[in-house]
Formats: structure tokens, sequence, C-alpha cells
């Protein structure tokens, strides 16, 4: 090969090398972390977790969210903090903050959307609650005064279970929420509380809610022993963890031959009913028809039919 052209490639491989290394001199700072808007309206963040740059200085955008025309406010800063108390209270904004090294280099910003917090003289007090029912269902609506609506950034619903002592949380960004599956007759308190700024409660709206009544499963076959003039049965009810509502009796209807009732005292804990068939025709079919009655009404049939035994 001829050697200025050896030499020609050799430079252009070199000033192309000087140039792409060229181009990642300097520190890049990382990204900030918890970036955080306190109900005190000052913006903080913290450094990456390792960070190996010089900082100079940092870069806070502000943006109003939403708006049209859209609106951007740039601040520098040498601290970790920001006061933004002269933003609007209660809308939401864009806030990103980017680092920048002593030689001027700029890193990625750390960004987090938060709405600002109310005024000390906001009234964030739930207005109303209004309850709809629908067999196992139950839709809230609830509102907070006009005025401050926008101050929520979401509301959390306390469902709380007064028979079993349990409560669960849920959360929404609207003012209303269906809860569904309720257990019937079951006892329950309902808290609702906007929240705003992440992490601030307004004051709870409490209301006491008994569940409708709704009838219980048919019952379950879960054993038997059949003799000449007696069949012996035992049954499984539904659990009071899904249905509340009191069984009265067990109804046995075998017609034409006998139609029989068992009362059942309900408690705590509904263990399987076992009942006797007595005084059957020996060697004889009968069709059986079973039902639970509870306070909601009378349940399907379990259907089965018992050949006796001969004497």
């Amino acid at each position: 090969m001829d050697c200025k052209i050896l030499l020609g490639v050799l430079f252009f491989s070199c000033v192309a090398f000087l140039h792409i290394t060229g181009q990642t001199d300097g520190c890049r700072p990382g990204i900030v972390r918890n970036v955080r808007l306190s109900t005190n309206s000052t913006l903080t963040w913290e450094p990456p977790l390792s960070e190996s740059c010089d900082i100079d200085y940092y870069v806070v955008y502000v943006s109003l969210l939403n708006s049209d025309p859209s609106q951007t406010w740039t601040y520098f800063v040498n601290e970790r903090s920001l006061d933004l108390s002269s933003l609007e209270a209660c809308q939401r904004y864009s806030f990103q903050i980017t680092q920048v090294t002593t030689e001027n280099v700029t890193g990625s910003p750390g960004i987090v959307n938060s709405v600002t917090p109310p005024p000390s003289e906001a009234n964030l007090e739930i207005k109303y609650l209004n309850l709809t029912t629908s067999v196992r269902n139950i839709l809230l609506n609830w509102a907070l005064d006009e005025e401050w609506s926008s101050c929520a950034q979401h509301y959390r619903v306390v469902l709380y279970n007064e028979d079993d002592d349990t409560a669960t949380d849920l959360y929404t960004s609207l003012n209303s929420l269906t809860i569904s599956n309720l257990i019937p007759c079951a006892a329950y308190t309902i808290t609702v509380r906007a929240i705003f700024n992440l992490e601030e409660e307004g004051p709870p709206y409490v209301v006491r809610h008994d569940a409708p009544e709704f009838v219980t499963n048919t019952p379950t076959l879960l054993s038997y022993d059949v003799l000449s003039d007696t069949i012996n049965l035992t049954f499984r009810l539904q659990t009071l963890q899904n249905n509340r509502c009191p069984i009265y009796s067990l109804d046995i209807n075998a017609s034409p031959w006998f139609n029989r009732s068992f009362p059942i005292t309900d408690q705590n804990s509904r263990t399987p009913i076992s009942i006797g068939l007595t005084d059957l025709t020996p060697d004889s079919l009968y069709y059986l028809r079973v039902t639970a009655n509870n306070s909601a009404g009378v349940t399907l049939p379990f259907q089965v039919a018992f050949q006796t035994r001969e004497n």
C-alpha cells in the first residue's frame, strides 16, 4: 500500500477519534430524585444517590398544565429548594429540575406533577355524600365546596365492616365510586376524605350503611345415610362471611308424602345442619326438594331422590 495513503487513513482515523471522544468530554450529572412540593409551597429535591460531578446550579422549569396558551416559568437556583408561594393555589403544575455542572454540562431532568396546596382559608370538608344501593352494590356521590373542588388531587374512601372489624381503603380521582359485592345484611361505616398535596387529608365525612337483604344460597348436601324408615341428611349453609341475613329454617318438601320444616337458630358460626327424616315407609322412593328460608326469602331448591331400604 502507498505510504501516503496509509498516513492519510491514519490521520483521518485519529481526527475522527478525537472528534468522537471530544463529544463526551465533561462530567454529565445525574437525575435529581424525590422532587416534592410541600404544604408551604416549597419545592425540594435531593441529589442522585451517586454524583461525581461538581454541580454549579439548578434550572427549574415550572409549567401550568392544561393551560391555553401554555405558561412556563424558569428559575436558576443554587440551593436544593425553591419558594413557589407566588403560584396560583390548587392548580396542577409540572416541575422539572436539571443539574448544571461547573463545566456547563446539563443533565436530564427530574420531573414531578403536583397540585399547589390550598390557602389556609380553604374549606376542604365534603359538603354531602349520597348513597344509591342496588342489590349488592352501592354508588357513592359527593362534592366539595365548588370554590375549592380543584384543590383535591384524589379522594380516600374507607369501607369499614362493623361485623368482622375489617377496613378497606379505596382511592379515586373522581367524586363518585361504585363499591361492589357488599355482604348482605352487613353493617358498614363509610368515610370519605379529600386528599391534597399528595398526602394531606381534609376532614372526614362519615355515614352508616346497612347492606340490603339478599336470599341465601341453596343448601349443599354434605352427607346422607339411608335406612329402612329413616334418612339422615347433613347440609352446608352459606357462610356469614358471604351473607349475614339470618336463616330461619331448612324446609323439605316431599309432596305428596310429607312437608317438614326444621327451625334454625342462626349463630355467629354456621356449622353444618344435620336432620333426620323419620317414620318413612321401607323400600319406597322419595323425591326431596330442600330449601333454606332467610330474612330475604326462600332459596331455589336442592332436589334429590332416595330409595329407603327394605326391612
